[in-house]
């Protein structure tokens, strides 16, 4: 059974070798049979297919010449061409970096200037001493004496009570009470306020301090000098009476009689200027001739 077995696989091996064998020549028949039916045809088209390469390779020098020759004259055409626009490249090429340099020099310097005054901004800055904020003015204190007299202007009690705050921590130099107090010392201000205002004026220095006693100098000589006046008056009016008689005598007299009345005021305003004149020199302590 097992002999039978084994040639049974050998018998099916072989014949299925048969048969592959079988099946291609059978195959191989048909292809040959068809190579030669279609070789006929094939023999056709090989024939017009080789003279129409023969025709094409008859006519390809003729049109390979004339594209050498196009060729050649496009290469030396654009050989030229390519010549003047290299010249032309290379001049375009150096403006646009001229001109990029001179841009890029603008802009650096530009760049350059711009930080220049940023730095120079922020150097004054650091250089300015920071504004302090304006200081408030204190208010007047009125309830001082002197603002209760009605006899005084507002600016009297201003002047007078500035140099009554002469010396304390509450006082502060103003220019335009010590002007008023240099203009009126003499005349406007209250006796009873004289002495504070002396007290005062003859700590001024400078300028102002040889003005005061030039003036106070010149106060304190007037009362010669209107003295002096009146003596040459009296001789003159006495002169011309004598001369021309008693009409004149009695104008003159009339004549004396108004101006006298006239400078009774300015008499005792001489008088005051001279007294407060000589107070203020002594305070100063400056000499004067009487």
């Amino acid at each position: 059974m097992s002999d039978e077995r084994k040639e049974t696989k050998e018998e099916r091996r072989a014949r299925r070798a048969a048969k592959k064998e079988e099946s291609a020549r059978v195959t191989e028949a048909a292809d040959m049979k068809d190579t030669a039916e279609e070789t006929k045809e094939e023999r056709k088209a090989r024939k017009a297919a080789k003279k129409e390469e023969n025709a094409r390779a008859a006519e390809a020098p003729e049109v390979k010449e004339d594209a050498s020759e196009v060729t050649q004259d496009t290469k030396e055409e654009t050989k030229e061409e390519t010549k003047e626009e290299r010249k032309a490249r290379k001049r375009a090429a150096k403006e646009a970096k001229k001109a990029k340099a001179v841009e890029e020099g603008d802009a650096k310097e530009e760049e350059k200037g711009k930080k220049d005054k940023k730095r120079k901004r922020e150097d004054s800055k650091a250089e300015e001493p920071k504004a302090e904020p304006a200081k408030k003015k204190a208010a007047l204190d009125t309830s001082a004496p002197i603002f209760a007299d009605e006899n005084l202007s507002d600016q009297a009690k201003k002047a007078i009570h500035y140099a009554q705050q002469f010396g304390t921590a509450s006082w502060k130099f103003n220019k335009a009470r010590q002007g008023w107090l240099l203009r009126n010392v003499w005349t406007e201000v209250p006796g009873e306020h004289v002495a504070v205002v002396v007290a005062y004026l003859k700590t001024v220095m400078g300028g102002v301090r040889g003005a005061l006693v030039t003036k106070a100098k010149e106060y304190a000589k007037e009362e010669e000098v209107v003295v002096v006046e009146e003596e040459e008056e009296e001789g003159k009016t006495a002169a011309t009476a004598e001369v021309e008689g008693e009409s004149k005598e009695a104008e003159a007299e009339e004549a004396k009689k108004d101006e006298e009345e006239t400078d009774a005021s300015d008499a005792e305003e001489r008088s005051r200027r001279r007294e407060r004149a000589r107070q203020l020199l002594e305070a100063m302590g400056e000499a004067y001739s009487a």
